[in-house]
C-alpha cells in the first residue's frame, strides 16, 4: 500500500540528470523492519521520475537495511532487484532463486538475522556490457578486527540473470572473489567507449588503486596504480568519480586526494591533496558538483566545500549542522533529481540534501530535512555510478558510438530538414525548417552528460522559433523536437560564453 507520495520538480534551467533511457538508478530502497507492526518500522521505495521528482512508496518488503544497500532498475526505470548485503530480493520483495547467503562469514552470521550487512558503500549493481538481462552486483565483505573493529574485504561479484524464473530473475553465480586484502569502499565509472566500465578499489593504509575492466569478455584486473600520498588516516571514507568521469576523489577522516583520470586508459595522474580541518569528526562523504568545479566532503556535523578552479584549492566550511545534538551526517550520493543526498549515522526519518550543488556557501540550498521519509532509516544510502555518462566524441575511445547522444544526432536533424543557427551559439538559437513543421511541441535541450536543461514550448510554426540559451554553461548540447507526444527530430550545438 502506498502511504505517502511526494513529488518535487526542477526549474527549467536546473540540471535534472535524466536522459535517453538510462534509468538504472531510478529506484532506491531504505527502511528498517526490526519491529514489525510498529509505525515507522517498514521499507520505502524512492521512485525517481524523468521530471526531476520522486515518489515515496511505503512497502512491506520485510528487509532490514543498514550500511549496505543496492538496487537495480532496467533502462526504462522499472525496479528489478535490490539487496541489503545479506540476500538479493526481486521487485516483489521475495528472495531471488539462489539469492541468499551473500558475504559469507562471521559478520554475516552475526548481523543478517537482525539487521542488514554492515559494509559502508559496500554494494553496487551495473548491467553486464554486451549481455541482455545479465547484471553484476559488486559487494564488499567485512571481517572483525579487535583493534579496528571492522576491516573490509574481500571484494566479491555476484551475477543475476533476469531472464530466468519467468522474468523474476535468479542468481546464477555468487560470492565470486574478485580481490582480497584490506580494502576501502569501491566506485565505478563508465569507460570512454560508452559501453564498458572501470571498477576502482583502493587499499587501506596505502596509495595503491586497483582497476578492473568490466567488458563483454567479463571482469579483468587491468592495472594497479600507486599515486599520491599513502592514505593512512584512522577512519576510512569513500571514493567517488566526478560526473564527467575525469577526476577521482578519495577521502578519509584527515585528508582528501583528488586525481585526474583517463577514461580510455584507466590511468590516474596529477594528484592533489586537500587537508581536512583537524577539529572534524568522521563523516566520510564526498561528491563533485555536476560541472566539476566544486568538491564536497562531509564530517558528522559539517560539510566542507573546495573550489577546484582556484590556484590552490582548500576545504572551507559550507555549513554546519545546528538542529540538535545526536544526528551525524555520513555519506553523499548525487540523485536523479539533481541534488546531493546525505544519509545519517543515527536512526532518522529523513535525508539531508544540498539542492544546488553548483552553488557556493549560502547559495547551495542546504536542507537539514530535505527528504522526509515515512519510515526510519539508519546509515543507508546507495553507492551509484553515473549511468548517464557516455562515450567521448572524437577521441581514441570513440569506437562504438552506442550509448548516448553523440555525433549521429546532427545527421538526424539535417536529414529531416531542420537546422539551428548560430552554431556555436552565445545567447540564443534560431530554428529553421525546410517544411511547414508546426506545433504544439517542445524543444528539449540536453547537456553532454545527459542532463535535461531546458524545455521550451512552441505552438505555431517551428521555423523562426528563437530559444534563449544564455543561462547554459559553455559546452556541447543536444536538442530534440517533441510533438504529438513523441520524439521527432534532433541535433547538437556548441554553447560559448
Amino acid at each position: 500500500m502506498i502511504n505517502k507520495k511526494t513529488t518535487l520538480y526542477c526549474l527549467a534551467f536546473v540540471v535534472c540528470s535524466q536522459a535517453f533511457g538510462q534509468k538504472y538508478d531510478y529506484n532506491w530502497i531504505a527502511g528498517m523492519h526490526e519491529l514489525p507492526g510498529i509505525q515507522g518500522y517498514n521499507n520505502v521505495v524512492i521512485h525517481f521520475d524523468s521530471n526531476g521528482g520522486y515518489e515515496l512508496d511505503t512497502l512491506d518488503l520485510g528487509m532490514n537495511i543498514e550500511s549496505t544497500v543496492a538496487s537495480m532498475s532496467d533502462a526504462a526505470g522499472n525496479l528489478l532487484f535490490f539487496t541489503n548485503g545479506c540476500y538479493i530480493a526481486g521487485s516483489d520483495g521475495q528472495v531471488l532463486a539462489n539469492g541468499d547467503g551473500l558475504n559469507p562469514g562471521k559478520i554475516h552470521d552475526w548481523v543478517c538475522g537482525k539487521t542488514g550487512y554492515v559494509s559502508p558503500r559496500g554494494a553496487m549493481a551495473i548491467p553486464a556490457p554486451g549481455h541482455d538481462h545479465i547484471y553484476y552486483l559488486f559487494h564488499t565483505g567485512s571481517q572483525y578486527d579487535p583493534v579496528r573493529k571492522n576491516v573490509f574485504g574481500p571484494l566479491y561479484y555476484t551475477v543475476v540473470d533476469m531472464s530466468l524464473e519467468n522474468g523474476k530473475g535468479a542468481v546464477v553465480s555468487k560470492n565470486n572473489i574478485l580481490l582480497e586484502g584490506d580494502l576501502e569502499p569501491f566506485t565505478a565509472v563508465r569507460h570512454g567507449n560508452g559501453r564498458d566500465w572501470w571498477l576502482m578499489i583502493p587499499h587501506y593504509n596505502s596509495n595503491q588503486y586497483d582497476f578492473f575492466l568490466v567488458s563483454p569478455q567479463g571482469i579483468q584486473l587491468r592495472q594497479s596504480s600507486t599515486l599520491g600520498p599513502v592514505m593512512d588516516c584512522r577512519r576510512i571514507g569513500s571514493s567517488v568519480f566526478s560526473f564527467k568521469g575525469d577526476r577521482l576523489a578519495r577521502v578519509q577522516n584527515c585528508k582528501v586526494l583528488i586525481c585526474n583520470f583517463d577514461r580510455c586508459t584507466g590511468q590516474l595522474s596529477e594528484p592533489l591533496t586537500l587537508n581536512r580541518p583537524t577539529e572534524t569528526v568522521g563523516g566520510g562523504g564526498a561528491a563533485f558538483s555536476p560541472d566539476g568545479t566544486k568538491f564536497f566532503v562531509s564530517s558528522q556535523a559539517q560539510v566542507f566545500q573546495a573550489d577546484l578552479t582556484a590556484s590552490a584549492p582548500q576545504l572551507d566550511t559550507a555549513f554546519a549542522w545546528n538542529l540538535y545534538w545526536g544526528i551525524s551526517m555520513q555519506y553523499m550520493q548525487p540523485a536523479p533529481d539533481g541534488r546531493l543526498w546525505i544519509n545519517h549515522m543515527h536512526r532518522t526519518n529523513y535525508f539531508t540534501t544540498i539542492d544546488h550543488p553548483e552553488g557556493w556557501g549560502n547559495t547551495l540550498g542546504f536542507q537539514a530535512k530535505g527528504v522526509n521519509l515515512p519510515v526510519f532509516s539508519v546509515r543507508t544510502l546507495p553507492n551509484i555510478p553515473n549511468f548517464r555518462l557516455y562515450d567521448f566524441s572524437e577521441s581514441p575511445c570513440d569506437t562504438l558510438g552506442i550509448n548516448g547522444p553523440v555525433s549521429s544526432l546532427t545527421a538526424v536533424g539535417a536529414q529531416q530538414g531542420i537546422t539551428e543557427y548560430p552554431n556555436p551559439a552565445f545567447d540564443h538559437l534560431t530554428f529553421q525548417t525546410a517544411d511547414a513543421f508546426t506545433g504544439p511541441g517542445e524543444i528539449w535541450i540536453w547537456s553532454s552528460m545527459g542532463s535535461l536543461c531546458i524545455k521550451h514550448s512552441f505552438s505555431g510554426q517551428l521555423n523562426g522559433v528563437v530559444l534563449p540559451v544564455d543561462k547554459l554553461a559553455p559546452g556541447i548540447y543536444f536538442w530534440e523536437i517533441h510533438a504529438d507526444s513523441r520524439f521527432r527530430k534532433s541535433g547538437k550545438f556548441v554553447k560559448l560564453d
